[in-house]
């Protein structure tokens, strides 16, 4: 029996697009964490047609590396899968971080986890705590429960992933969120388990870099008609560009004054009422910035709206 017929604890599962400069870091942290050797696992590092040198890193560090130069990210992180040689399955992104707690965790997962759940849990934020963007997002989102595990850390038997198709690989992004739907008409619990804990070192630190990463997100939620109808965000956006034209039109009719004074109170009650939504009683402290921050995640929403509409097909960075 080869090593690829013999079975192993887990398998991580790396999808990596020139990640050179992340992927060091998110592969020492996982040899650190299981120097103890107390759990057998192996790490795929599926490389998306990367120009820099990261299949050449990762295989310098002991990775497997696998070539998916074409595929979809869901796409990717199949072939990995398929690839694997582990009970459970752990999906994490290159600029992901796991820590002691993590592998902790992790060995009285291996153990008990029910075949049918899907777990993980939200990436912690190593933005400096006067970050605006860490206080008014990235740590209000720690404990929230949003009713899907992101598959930047995403866990899973390999046997109850198989029998549900994976990730659907013709989506470009949102595939974490279709695959916990599916998994729950197929009878699975999603467990968000904040023991695990991981830090994403990849986190926009700046309004630009977040408004780009929203705008990339939100290309899957205009994708069809019926999958946009169910979704709240898609809804927020068209409030969003509901309000944004008819201010337009108080401009025309009433003047630059009235027409950006309606569009302000508007947006701020939208804005209010979103974040109520999405934090709870988290919205304080910090609600300004969570506020600002809010805008940012609906301004490229809608801007994702008008790539859709004309067809535009944003590439993932």
């Amino acid at each position: 029996m080869n090593k690829f017929e013999m079975s192993c604890d887990f398998s991580v599962i790396i999808p990596a697009f020139n990640e050179a400069e992340e992927l060091p870091g998110t592969l020492r942290a996982l040899a650190e964490v299981s120097a103890d050797g107390l759990l057998e696992f192996e790490i795929i590092v599926v490389d998306n047609g990367s120009k820099d040198r990261t299949a050449e890193i990762a295989e310098s560090m002991g990775a497997t590396v696998l070539s998916a130069p074409e595929a979809s990210v869901a796409g990717v992180r199949n072939a990995g899968a398929a690839h694997a040689r582990g009970r459970l399955l752990v999906f994490i992104d290159a600029d992901v971080h796991v820590t002691q707690l993590w592998y902790e965790g992790l060995q009285a997962l291996v153990e008990r986890l029910p075949d049918t759940r899907v777990t993980g849990s939200r990436c912690l934020s190593n933005l400096t705590n006067n970050s605006w963007l860490h206080n008014g997002w990235y740590s209000k989102l720690a404990d929230g429960d949003s009713g899907y595990i992101n598959a930047g850390h995403l866990i899973v038997h390999k046997s109850f992933f198989e029998s549900i198709g994976g990730f659907d690989d013709t989506l470009t992004t949102a595939e974490d969120v279709e695959f916990c739907a599916r998994a729950k008409r197929a009878g699975a619990d999603i467990f968000n388990d904040a023991a695990l804990e991981v830090f994403h070192t990849g986190y926009p630190s700046g309004p630009r870099d977040f408004l780009r990463r929203e705008r990339w997100h939100g290309l899957q939620d205009f994708l069809g008609w019926r999958q946009a109808i169910r979704s709240r965000v898609v809804w927020l956006t068209a409030i969003h560009l509901l309000i944004l034209i008819g201010s337009f039109a108080l401009i025309l009719e009433k003047g630059l004054f009235f027409g950006l004074m309606s569009y302000v109170c508007g947006a701020f009650c939208l804005l209010l009422a979103a974040a109520l939504f999405k934090f709870r009683r988290g919205l304080f402290p910090h609600s300004w910035a969570s506020l600002a921050v809010m805008y940012l995640y609906i301004l490229g929403r809608s801007i994702a709206l008008l790539d859709a509409l004309r067809g535009r097909n944003i590439r993932r960075e």
